[in-house]
């Protein structure tokens, strides 16, 4: 790219550009770090942005050493700042502001500042890519790599995995990147030539090893894509080579060892053999799911429709999209709770979240990129430089179809604008120097540019280097919440998050949750300090809010917002009423989940709790007023509860809320038929045997009550409240020794409970108690097996 004139500053500054593209070429794609939550995304983005921010530095610096201004004036560079203006508007008016810009939640491939940092990959690597010996010396960096993954994969296959980790993401992931890099490999092992002015392997041993790489590369890709057996890789992998043989053809004579073709036939029969039959190895990954074409479209036009036809709903945000907008058909699969948070194929996630204008801009620089690297491998007649492009178009082209047919992820995006990079350092034009004595105002430029760029990549690496300790911070408080530790210690770590990086909802989010926990905590300890407990509300309640501020439009945070309020119902006033306007809002973000209006009607259930004391007032008009509030909130409970039924009519937690509305209003007949229906769907849950058991008990069916209260205690057998009701039955059937037995498990179980002794000492001394006479012993008990039907213990 550069002469080599200028100081020793100029050679150190040219040597640290180029040391940072090796280091991020072999990085990028193995960065896998066990201190985060998301232990890819968030840390190769990290990467990307350390790096690109001191290569920036180091192309400006040379300049300024230099005292010369360099610039290759390539209309792709026009293109590629148009793309990142486009990224750029569509998060001015994104639905998630901060997830458009810097990513989170394993969305760090599509922010604006991932955007940004591949720009300028792109830019500042095409102006040192131009050289054969800085190509010959990435594609090593990047097929070792590439061979470490494979290696990786392989060992884990044979149950010897060095890291238990996919180092790509997804399986498919995986597959594709493994076989772009393979067709990268055997681009260079077709185009080599062993007389070495014209050879692109490097010298020696390290050559030896970069033919290694790309042996194991190839290897390890086509044991995964028969292990996966996805037809988009077995015809992306008939593309990539096929393009490879017909170059070949057509330039035979850059390609004299015609042996050499043997390693990617070998790959091509394989690919053309099982796109038409089961692989004899599928099934050896887990299955990945994603949205169909068709569901994925179906999320694009609302988007476009709802929010921007020109610049969509902003990085990031498929998965508000999809759930707001997918089909209710979903509600028949496995998937209907799933928020997918990318399209099929990358290229309706473009659509969908970055616009018409975005896409158009990104398919007219593939386009014109594609005609002009196919224009320059016809006419080109440099030997070095006609095989470089072949090397870098051939893995190139399988990723540009790739986004057609499958979706994207961080390094994908990295591998696609570095080979861009190289595709343009090879087609031209030249880089113009232009010396500052000369032109004073390119110095004056250059010298503004430096100070500028410097200001603001510093500026973003802090920024980095913050959020990243919020992560780290964030990840240990999951960590240790996983393991059983005291609540105080994950708050402590949440609240470092949230002090590190005020602007992800995430935090917040389970800071929420994780005050309210302490508060049932404080609760249980039978804590009376009043002040102590409003602070907790408070700070719990204060923290869903502010992640709803600062994403509205994620369902899951009004979701969080509901359950809290309606968990501290008994503590503060009109809660109720909160957690029904939230609840509303979460089913206007995802009116096809049924999951939501389901949280709504639970809701409803308690405003009506809330009425009940009050319908027993000696004052008249307090008594009809909580009657008229009571019939209204149970209306609309059971309106919300149809609703959800209509949507996915197997939903055992509708069915059970359901039953539990019409035994309130008196309708034990119904009551008993849908909670019946539950117990089949879901035959091990205590809690939907143990309200049946009080239903059957209602309607005078004892024997059923019995054998209700017998499964609940299967299931849970220390479940104190089954146990004390099925003494009474067993007392009230004349079966005094079982009555006493259970008494007996709960004395067990709460020895310091006078009720228990009572009960007990009258059994010994011949009394009896009815059903009738019967309440719980342990109010809001919750054994340890018992889950409501259907319900998420992890929003």
């Amino acid at each position: 790219m550069m002469s080599t004139n200028g100081s020793r500053f100029t050679i150190w500054y040219e040597k640290i550009a180029k040391l940072l593209l090796y280091a991020m070429a072999f990085l990028i794609p193995l960065a896998y770090f066990p201190w985060t939550v998301d232990t890819l995304e968030v840390n190769k983005q990290t990467i990307l942005l350390v790096g690109v921010s001191l290569l920036t530095i180091a192309w400006l610096g040379t300049m300024v050493a230099r005292k010369q201004f360099f610039w290759k004036n390539s209309p792709f560079f026009l293109l590629a700042l148009l793309i990142l203006a486009g990224v750029g508007v569509s998060t001015i008016f994104s639905i998630a502001p901060y997830l458009s810009l810097f990513g989170e939640g394993m969305q760090e491939y599509t922010s604006l500042l991932s955007t940004l940092g591949f720009i300028l990959l792109f830019i500042v690597g095409s102006h040192y890519l131009s050289e054969t010996r800085v190509q010959r010396v990435l594609f090593a960096c990047l097929l070792s790599s590439s061979a470490l993954v494979g290696t990786s994969i392989l060992l884990a296959l044979i149950k010897l995995p060095i890291v238990n980790t996919n180092f790509i993401g997804t399986p498919n992931g995986l597959g594709l990147f493994l076989l772009i890099m393979s067709i990268l490999g055997f681009g260079l092992w077709l185009a080599e030539n062993p007389i070495k002015e014209t050879r692109i392997f490097l010298e020696g041993w390290k050559g030896l090893l970069e033919k290694i790489a790309i042996g194991v590369t190839g290897f390890s890709a086509l044991i995964v894509l028969l292990g996966l057996d996805y037809n988009p890789l077995w015809l992306l992998s008939i593309l990539g080579i096929g393009a490879m043989f017909a170059f070949a053809f057509v330039r035979a004579e850059e390609f004299p060892h015609t042996s050499r073709f043997i390693l990617p036939m070998i790959l091509f029969v394989f690919s053309i053999v099982f796109l038409f039959i089961p692989s004899f190895m599928g099934n050896t990954f887990a299955v990945e799911v994603s949205p169909s074409h068709a569901g994925s479209i179906e999320i694009v036009k609302g988007s476009l429709g709802d929010t921007s036809l020109l610049f969509g709903s902003g990085s990031g945000t498929f998965a508000m999209d999809y759930a707001k907008y997918h089909s209710a058909e979903v509600n028949a699969t496995n998937f209907w709770d799933v928020r997918f948070d990318r399209a099929v194929a990358h290229v309706y996630t473009i659509l969908a979240t970055n616009g018409v204008v975005t896409m158009l801009l990104f398919l007219i620089f593939i386009i014109s990129l594609c005609l002009a690297a196919l224009s320059s491998l016809i006419k080109q007649r440099v030997h070095d430089e006609w095989k470089m492009t072949f090397v870098a178009f051939a893995g190139w082209i399988v990723i540009v179809a790739g986004f057609f047919l499958y979706s994207s992820n961080f390094t994908m995006q990295f591998l696609f604008w570095t080979l861009s990079a190289i595709l343009v350092a090879q087609l031209g034009p030249e880089v113009k120097e232009w010396a500052f004595k000369e032109s004073p105002r390119y110095g004056l430029l250059t010298a503004f540019l430096f100070v500028i760029v410097n200001v603001g990549l510093l500026t973003l690496l802090f920024v980095t280097a913050s959020r990243y300790a919020a992560e780290v911070s964030y990840a240990h408080a999951v960590s240790i919440d996983s393991t059983g530790a005291d609540v105080e210690d994950v708050i402590t770590d949440l609240d470092t998050a949230a002090r590190l990086n005020k602007w992800s909802d995430i935090y917040y989010r389970n800071l929420g949750n994780a005050l309210l926990v302490k508060t049932a905590k404080e609760i249980a300890a039978n804590n009376q300090d009043t002040a102590v407990l409003r602070d907790l509300v408070a700070a719990s309640i204060n923290s869903a809010k502010r992640a709803t501020e600062l994403s509205p439009n994620n369902v899951v945070n009004w979701h969080v917002m509901g359950d809290i309020y309606r968990e501290v119902v008994p503590l503060v006033g009109n809660s109720d009423v909160y957690a029904v306007a939230a609840y509303k809002k979460a089913s206007e973000l995802a009116p096809t989940n049924p999951k939501y209006l389901v949280a709504l009607a639970r809701a409803y259930l308690v405003t009506a709790d809330a009425q009940q004391t009050l319908l027993s007032s000696t004052d008249e008009a307090t008594a009809s007023d909580a009657q008229l509030k009571w019939d209204e909130a149970m209306k609309q409970a059971e309106e919300s509860l149809d609703k959800a039924l209509m949507l996915k009519t197997d939903y055992a937690l509708a069915q059970y809320y359901l039953a539990l509305v019409y035994e309130r209003k008196g309708n034990l007949a119904d009551a008993i038929k849908g909670m019946e229906s539950v117990r089949t769907s879901s035959p091990n849950d205590v809690g939907v045997s143990f309200q049946l058991a009080l239903l059957y008990l209602r309607q005078g069916k004892m024997d059923e009550a019995k054998t209700e209260f017998e499964r609940a205690i299967g299931i849970a057998p220390n479940f104190s409240n089954a146990l004390w009701y099925l003494s009474a039955i067993y007392d009230e059937q004349g079966d005094t020794a079982k009555a006493i037995e259970m008494i007996n498990k709960v004395k067990e179980l709460n020895p310091d409970n006078a009720l228990v002794d009572q009960r007990l000492q009258s059994l010994q001394s011949g009394g009896s108690v009815t059903t009738e006479e019967t309440q719980p012993i342990v109010e809001g008990e919750n054994p340890a097996t018992e889950v409501v039907p259907g319900e998420t213990t992890n929003p």
